[in-house]
């Protein structure tokens, strides 16, 4: 035992008598021999000493050695007035001194005192360890419920709703200095976070929408909300002038509106918010320092918590799951949502709760949720089976199904059709032929959109349904407009609207998203079903459906589009239930067989975690009649409950198409957007499958601290501790490597350095004829 490194280590820490608890006046122990060490350590902590130093002002007090009475008497001594004890024992009194020592550093460490972790860590080698994250690793973690606990099921479904609930906060504040950019809304919000970031020493530069670039005073810009040059242009400034931005806060989707949402507003609103974002984290993404920045995006009445007494937002919504995207693509920005409520108060009040998110700091939850200044969180609540009844699809009820020439749409069509005779309107985009020319178009060998589209209006009136076509854009209000009209002549009325249309995600992270791809998605799915609000309710129905996705509570890698769509319309069916207007948002996950593919939103085992068509129509059948606004369906599979929408969901296996297929839509999609490698560029060379090898073990080595040689190429990539984090940053990593875009799943895909190697060389290698 080196003697003058126990002095070093131990001066500056006072040393009480272990009999009297007298602290040591100069507050520092003089080097002492290894002996007198372990003679102290020996001898028992007195009780005595230990109520004396209770009436010292001591942080906290580390007792060394064994203590008399019972061992938890130094641990927790009624009415103390310490903050805590921690023990540890002497080595005659144990049998594993070292993990007493490790203990007593961890309850030091809980205690709030300051370890040096490098200096213990010191002539060791750590190892990283593998622990259970997510279902593909084929291990299996969870704590199942009982069969007397479980939910409400309609087939082998599980059938919930999202509830929030007042959350457990850790107290504390975190050091908030630094440079933050503040993009500020108009109602005075990001005054008051400027306000008190600067008494905390921080420096705000204020950032305002505006219609170009411009810099009205020094720390002060106003920039195109959409326009990704100009926040590089305010970063970049900003680093050389202040220093580099430690945080930016985005508020332009929290000001104060208490209208209801509107079409002649939606386009305006998206650019302020969703593209507003994608535009930012394009520029985050160029500007190339993500390194511990962090993005605090502030909504206002963009969640339906169930406590809001004015107008929710769906556009804001839908940023607040596209936030939630990134926050998983991100591997070293921090993303995190705050929503709050205006009427909660004034401006002060949304400030103070975006300040205490701010100041604490922590990545968890990735969407927090303040009503009357108190913080929520979204748990899923099960619906019980004595309040699910099958409902009775009486013959002759008029159903109105937008995207009812797609795939979901007509599985749909052809249930009401097979549980009693009913009148059917499809509304699409693809427009049939006269009823004359359809025989000549079935004649066709080629399989056509349009014979297709044919067929299935055959197959429901053989069924005995009436089927009256309303082709039309749901997007476009003109259009609906008609054909509201042509039912309204027809019928008078319906009995349910069903919005089952759409286009798939573009399956790029959020930075890469492309502005009108991006649109498109959004115009389908959330512009549509503003668009169906509208123009049905002259129509008076009694069901009004929105057909969502599982992507809204869980976002999931490369889903960001679609989820920002589809979280859209679960708000909007809110927001219509808050007008006494009837609604029902269904969270599907992806439905597959019958030639269907739906998309999938996470895995188990490098599986789709789907429902069949035929869960589906259950579950369809189950959640009409529930009474809820909103019902999230996942399958039940054996030893794996479905995700908590606290979680996030690891890659999807394979990003398959929407349930408007690209050929109905007149959309082709390049093999890149389904997650397919895309043809190589000519230019580049590859260096051959073992060179290729080399540099990736390379790359994985230095993220996961590893030796090289200790990652065996064909061993799969979830035994060295892969998870979807750690995936994403080995893609970027190799993305920058070879400058070329990879597709999400490709790590799920080719689970091996090996595969992975085999994969990049035929990508990277000219095509033949080149």
């Amino acid at each position: 035992m080196d003697e003058s490194a126990i002095a070093d280590g131990l001066s500056g820490i006072g040393r009480s008598s272990e009999l009297s608890g007298a602290i040591d006046a100069e507050n520092r122990l003089e080097p002492m021999p290894a002996t007198e060490w372990q003679r102290l350590i020996a001898l028992p902590a007195q009780t005595p000493a230990l109520d004396r130093l209770r009436s010292n002002t001591v942080g906290t007090l580390v007792v060394i050695g064994s203590t008399t009475g019972s061992p938890s008497f130094p641990l927790q001594p009624e009415n103390s007035q310490l903050p805590g004890i921690a023990t540890i024992r002497s080595g005659t009194s144990s049998e594993d001194p070292w993990g007493e020592l490790v203990d007593g550093l961890a309850r030091l460490y809980v205690m709030g005192a300051t370890i040096d972790w490098e200096a213990y860590q010191e002539g060791r080698r750590a190892r990283r360890l593998p622990l259970p994250t997510y279902p593909f690793e084929r291990q299996r973690f969870w704590v199942l419920p009982s069969r007397a606990d479980a939910t409400a099921a309609a087939g082998e479904v599980v059938l919930k709703t999202p509830v929030w609930r007042p959350a457990l906060t850790v107290t504390g504040e975190r050091w908030a200095g630094g440079v933050w950019l503040v993009l500020a809304d108009p109602d005075g919000i990001g005054d008051e976070i400027v306000h008190h970031l600067a008494l905390r020493g921080a420096q705000a530069i204020l950032v305002r929408p505006g219609e170009y670039f411009g810099r009205p005073a020094p720390d002060q810009y106003t920039i195109r909300v959409a326009v990704a040059e100009d926040y590089v242009r305010v970063l970049q400034q900003v680093e050389s002038e202040w220093g580099m931005p430690r945080g930016i806060c985005h508020l332009w989707a929290a000001a104060r509106d208490g209208r209801v949402p509107h079409l002649a507003d939606v386009d305006t609103t998206f650019a302020s918010g969703v593209e507003s974002v994608v535009a930012l984290l394009r520029a985050v993404s160029t500007w190339g320092r993500r390194a511990g920045l962090e993005l605090w995006i502030v909504t206002a009445d963009a969640i339906a918590t169930g406590k809001e007494e004015g107008p929710l937002h769906p556009e804001r919504a839908a940023l607040v799951s596209l936030a939630q995207v990134a926050a998983q693509e991100s591997r070293d920005l921090l993303v995190r949502v705050v929503d709050a409520t205006w009427k909660d108060g004034e401006a002060s009040a949304l400030a103070s709760c975006v300040l205490q998110e701010l100041l604490r700091g922590s990545p968890e939850p990735t969407v927090a949720a303040y009503r009357a200044g108190r913080l929520l969180q979204r748990d899923l609540l099960p619906i019980q089976a004595a309040t699910v009844e099958k409902p009775a699809i009486e013959a002759g009820r008029v159903w109105w199904i937008v995207g009812g020439l797609g795939d979901l749409g007509f599985e749909v069509a052809s249930h009401l059709a097979a549980a009693g005779s009913c009148r059917l309107v499809l509304t699409g985009r693809t427009r049939l032929p006269p009823r004359l020319a359809w025989q000549e178009y079935l004649a066709n060998e080629a399989p056509t959109a349009i014979a297709k589209a044919v067929r299935r209006v055959m197959q429901l009136e053989a069924m005995g349904a009436e089927v009256l076509l309303a082709p039309g854009d749901v997007s476009d209000l003109q259009e609906m407009q008609e054909a509201a009209q042509l039912i309204n002549d027809r019928y008078g009325g319906v009995y349910g609207v069903i919005h089952a249309a759409g286009v798939a995600g573009q399956a790029k992270p959020v930075q890469k998203l492309d502005s009108a791809a991006l649109s498109s998605v959004l115009r389908g799915k959330a512009r549509g079903g503003l668009v169906l609000d509208t123009v049905s309710r002259d129509l008076k129905p009694t069901h009004f459906i929105f057909f969502s996705s599982l992507s809204a509570l869980y976002g999931g890698l490369g889903f960001g589009d679609y989820a920002a769509a589809n979280a859209f319309l679960d708000v909007l069916a809110h927001l219509r239930r808050s007008q006494g207007l009837p609604a029902l948002a269904i969270n599907w996950a992806g439905w597959r067989d019958r030639g269907l593919e739906t998309q999938a939103v996470y895995v188990t085992e490098n599986r789709p975690q789907t429902l069949t068509v035929d869960e589906a129509l259950a579950a369809f059948d189950a959640a009409l009649p529930s009474g809820m606004t909103q019902v999230v369906v996942e399958p039940s599979t054996p030893g794996f409950p479905p995700l908590r929408p606290t979680e996030s969901p690891p890659h999807p296996s394979r990003l398959l198409s929407e349930a408007t297929s690209p050929a109905l839509s007149g959309l082709p999609v390049p093999p890149g957007e389904l997650g397919l490698p895309a043809q190589a560029s000519p230019t580049k060379q590859s260096p051959g499958p073992s060179g290729l090898l080399a540099t990736i073990r390379k790359a994985l080595a230095s993220l996961l601290s590893a030796p090289e040689e200790e990652l065996d190429a064909d061993a799969p990539l979830v035994d060295f501790g892969m998870d979807s984090r750690i995936g994403l940053q080995f893609l970027q990593a190799l993305e920058e490597q070879f400058a070329v875009e990879l597709p999400l799943t490709l790590l799920a895909d080719h689970p091996s350095l090996a595969a992975v190697a085999r994969y990049l060389h035929l990508r990277l290698s000219p095509s033949p004829g080149v």
